[in-house]
């Protein structure tokens, strides 16, 4: 579901890269785009939200369901860890740890945001369609990785623990959820971006 989301916010931004090449509005369609992926976070973690509830509603008593055989059950667990499961029991460094992450996040977030738009309207430059659908992609990855984040911290604060229920067969893997999967593939996003995208765009300059 999160490469699906990936995908398709991937191609509103290329799109989004097209009207803005023919548009002077730069600003007001920035600001759209923001509404749009502020928007996001609360879906996904509604989904991320409402996921966990069939899991906890179907598969607690019942047991487990093959979901693809041989390949994916799902299987419920009550995880007191971090994702994945590693950490077990210690609630508060999960607080301390997803409070900080969360905040700079939003500065992060917030910071690309306001240089983007400083990019877009400096008049003495044309602004480079690859550039901006470069920053955007990095914010849309931001919310990928927030909404996760939020999703599981709202597991602990209300249950004290985090529910798991996709359960791989092929492999030797932990009991995971789809907060998990926005973090993990927004994480290795990231650091995919900043490995190979960043360094090469000359206009993208997020501490200067």
């Amino acid at each position: 579901m999160a490469a699906c989301f990936i995908g398709s916010e991937y191609s509103v931004i290329i799109l989004f890269g097209a009207i803005m090449k023919d548009s002077p509005n730069y600003r007001r369609k920035l600001n759209m785009h923001l509404i749009l992926q502020i928007l996001m976070v609360p879906v996904l973690i509604l989904i991320d939200q409402l996921t966990k509830y069939l899991a906890a509603s179907s598969l607690k008593s019942g047991g487990d369901l093959s979901l693809i055989k041989g390949l994916v059950n799902l299987h419920y667990l009550e995880n007191q860890g971090a994702a994945f499961g590693i950490f077990t029991g210690r609630f508060w460094l999960f607080y301390v740890i997803t409070v900080v992450i969360l905040i700079l996040l939003t500065v992060f977030y917030c910071r690309i945001h306001k240089r983007l738009q400083s990019y877009c309207s400096d008049k003495t430059i044309i602004p480079d369609r690859k550039t901006i659908r470069n920053q955007l992609f990095l914010c849309d990855l931001l919310c990928l990785l927030a909404s996760g984040a939020i999703g599981n911290f709202i597991d602990r604060i209300l249950r004290g623990y985090v529910i798991d229920f996709i359960s791989l067969q092929f492999i030797s893997f932990p009991v995971f959820n789809l907060a998990d999967i926005y973090v993990t593939i927004s994480a290795v996003m990231i650091v995919i971006f900043f490995l190979f995208i960043y360094k090469e765009d000359r206009n993208f300059h997020l501490w200067g």
